[in-house]
């Protein structure tokens, strides 16, 4: 009796194992998957980025005459980079806070985008800000804006 049990458990677990095995190959097709779409939408935001167009993710374009943006060609004043976590967006929310409250709506919205624009109103003056994600895949499509910005500033932490 006590073999026969024992090899029921034991073929019951073998049996959960090669189910299990299966599923997980399933999930790793699936991203796999996934993750191929993800870089093909990276590849063609940058692709739009380099083109003179920008990219669908949250961002509106706001060419403007003011201060001679357009006639310049840039679409932003401050580009906003650095390592993830280094303290960009929090940097750029303080600043939002203390000059331009009217925007942290929209800051708290698109903070979690790989790239999100901001206008904003500084002592009466308009500035287009761009904050970038530091993540490693967020890379294309941040270093397609850098020729479109007409500062980009660098925040790291020592």
């Amino acid at each position: 009796g006590g073999d026969a049990q024992s090899a029921s458990v034991i073929e019951k677990l073998r049996s959960e194992l090669e189910q299990k095995e299966k599923d997980m190959s399933a999930l790793k097709d699936r991203l796999n998957a996934r993750d191929q779409q993800y870089k093909a939408l990276l590849h063609s935001s940058s692709s739009s980025v380099a083109g003179g167009t920008v990219p669908r993710s949250g961002l509106q374009s706001t060419r403007s005459t003011r201060a001679g943006t357009a006639s310049q060609g840039r679409y932003v004043d401050i580009q906003l980079v650095g390592g993830q976590g280094v303290g960009k967006s929090w940097l750029l929310e303080r600043l939002i806070k203390e000059c331009d409250p009217s925007q942290l709506r929209q800051f708290e919205e698109h903070r979690v985008n790989l790239v999100a624009q901001y206008n904003l109103t500084i002592e009466g003056k308009p500035l287009k800000m761009l904050d970038c994600s530091g993540q490693a895949k967020a890379m294309p499509v941040v270093e397609g804006w850098f020729a479109k910005a007409k500062w980009v500033v660098v925040i790291y932490d020592l």
